[in-house]
C-alpha cells in the first residue's frame, strides 16, 4: 500500500508511436522528429515535477490534431490492443491495490487528467493501477485543490520504514472491532498527511476494511488456537507477532495486514484467549 514502484519508461515514445499506429504498419497520425523531442521534454518535465500538476505539462508545442490523436491513443493500452502489455505491465507491477491494499489492481488512472494533460494519455509514470472501487472514487476528484488529491504512489515520499498506518482493536460485547488511523508522524510532512487522509475517506477504507478484516481473520484463527492450546498466550503472542513480521517482509510496515496483525500481538485481551469468542472458535 501507498508506494509503488515507479515503471521502466525508456521505451515510452516507442509505446507512443505504437499507439499511434494502426495493426498494418500505417500511421494514424505522423510523428515527426521535431514532435518526438517536443513530447520527451514533457517527459523529462513530468519526472523532474513528480507528476505534480504544470503548465510544462500541457503540450504547448504540439498540434491540436496531434495531441487529440495521443489522447485518443490511450485505447491502444485496453485489453486485445496494441499495447495491451504495458497495461499488463503495470497492473503486475502493482499486485494489490495501493490505494486500499484489499483488492487487485485491476483498472489503470491517469494521474494528471488525458483531457487536459493529453500528451501523457500513454505516458506509463502517469498511469497508476487501482481497483475499479478506488478508481471509480478518484475519477470524481479534480485534484485543483492540493488538499483534495489523491497522492501520487509513484512519486510521493511516503515513508516505507516508519508506521503511520495503524489498527486499533478492542473486544466489545464478545466482538472484535478494528479501526484504522494514520497518524501525523515527523517523517509525514503536512500536505502528504493531508492527501493521505482525503483519499481513505474518499475511498471508504476504514468502512471496507472492517468488512475485510473479518475474513481475513478465520485465515489465521485456528493457527492462533493451535498456539494458545499448546504454548498459552505466550505461544499465542509470539505467533501474531511473527504473523506480523512475516506481513510487514511482504507487504510493508504500514500495509493494513501488517498493522492488523501488529496490534493484535499487542492487545493481551486478545492473545491470553479473549480472541475464541470473536473468532467463533470452539475453546
Amino acid at each position: 500500500m501507498w508506494k509503488l514502484k515507479l515503471p521502466d519508461n525508456k521505451a515510452a515514445l516507442d509505446e507512443l508511436e505504437t499507439a499511434l499506429t494502426l495493426k498494418n504498419g500505417k500511421a494514424k497520425f505522423p510523428l515527426s522528429a521535431a514532435d518526438k523531442i517536443i513530447v520527451q521534454e514533457i517527459y523529462d518535465n513530468y519526472e523532474t515535477l513528480k507528476g505534480v500538476s504544470n503548465n510544462k505539462l500541457l503540450g504547448a508545442g504540439l498540434t491540436i490534431g496531434l495531441a487529440e490523436a495521443i489522447e485518443a491513443g490511450y485505447g491502444e493500452v485496453q485489453l486485445n490492443n496494441r499495447l495491451e502489455d504495458l497495461r499488463n505491465r503495470l497492473l503486475v507491477n502493482a499486485g494489490l491495490c495501493p490505494c486500499c491494499g484489499i483488492l487487485p489492481a485491476d483498472e489503470l488512472d491517469h494521474h494528471l487528467p488525458k483531457s487536459v494533460f493529453k500528451a501523457l494519455a500513454v505516458y506509463s509514470s502517469n498511469l497508476v493501477p487501482y481497483c475499479h472501487k478506488c478508481n471509480n472514487k478518484k475519477r470524481a476528484v479534480t485534484g485543483d485543490d492540493p488538499a483534495e488529491r489523491f497522492i501520487h504512489f509513484y512519486y510521493d515520499d511516503v515513508p516505507e520504514d516508519v508506521q503511520f498506518f495503524f489498527a486499533v482493536t478492542k473486544i466489545t460485547n464478545n466482538a472484535l472491532e478494528v479501526n484504522f488511523e494514520l497518524r501525523a508522524i515527523p517523517e509525514l510532512n503536512a500536505e502528504l498527511y493531508g492527501q493521505l487522509s482525503f483519499q481513505t475517506q474518499r475511498v471508504g477504507l476504514n468502512s471496507r476494511l472492517a468488512k475485510t478484516v473479518n475474513d481475513y481473520m478465520s485465515s489465521f484463527a485456528f493457527g492462533l488456537a493451535d498456539s494458545f492450546n499448546s504454548g498459552g498466550e505466550v505461544a499465542a503472542q509470539k505467533f501474531l507477532q511473527g504473523n506480523a513480521r512475516q506481513l510487514q517482509r511482504q507487504f510493508g510496515i504500514n500495509h493494513w495486514r501488517t498493522a492488523l496483525l501488529t496490534n493484535l500481538s499487542e492487545n493481551r485481551l486478545f492473545y491470553n484467549g479473549g480472541f475464541f469468542v470473536p473468532l467463533a472458535l470452539t475453546v
